[in-house]
């Protein structure tokens, strides 16, 4: 039984909260009694989908084209941290030493944000000097979905 409900809503400052979700929070309350209820307004946050387009369907080829030139070192996982640093703005957080360290994430990124993240991975000169091609997300999906649907899944 979750312990936790958590609620994203596209809420403009200066409104109401729409009644369908307070009715939403009362129903889980009163069924849960005494558990923790966050309720989040602001933009949607990036998918677990689009987490996964771009770690494997930006990065990845990416990281296939330049190991295809010999450089088998370079990772998802460094790429990742190189653009956290060439892309978005730090983030100042307290070690356990309590000292104050510049960190980098994309966890907090909205949609958007997110999504301008992305391209701007994408459109790093050396990514295009490689000649990468790019899955569009609509390919993605049609590929997925067709996928699932050769799998009796719909």
């Amino acid at each position: 039984m979750p312990t936790q409900l958590d609620i994203t809503i596209q809420h403009n400052p200066g409104t109401p909260i729409p009644g369908a979700e307070i009715n939403r929070i009362n129903a889980w309350a009163l069924g849960h009694g005494g558990k923790q209820i966050r309720v989040r307004c602001g933009p949607p946050e990036a998918s677990s989908g689009a987490k996964r387009y771009y770690w494997g369907f930006v990065l990845g080829p990416i990281i296939a084209a330049v190991r295809a030139i010999g450089n088998d070192g370079y990772t998802k996982e460094l790429l990742h941290e190189e653009a956290k640093e060439a892309f978005l703005d730090p983030v100042f957080v307290l070690g356990p030493d309590g000292k104050e360290r510049k960190v980098y994430t994309s966890k907090n990124l909205d949609k958007l944000q997110y999504m301008r993240f992305t391209d701007s991975i994408k459109n790093l000169e050396w990514v295009k000097r490689l000649g990468v091609y790019f899955e569009t997300v609509d390919e993605y999906q049609d590929r997925t979905q067709s996928r699932f649907k050769s799998w009796g899944i719909e």
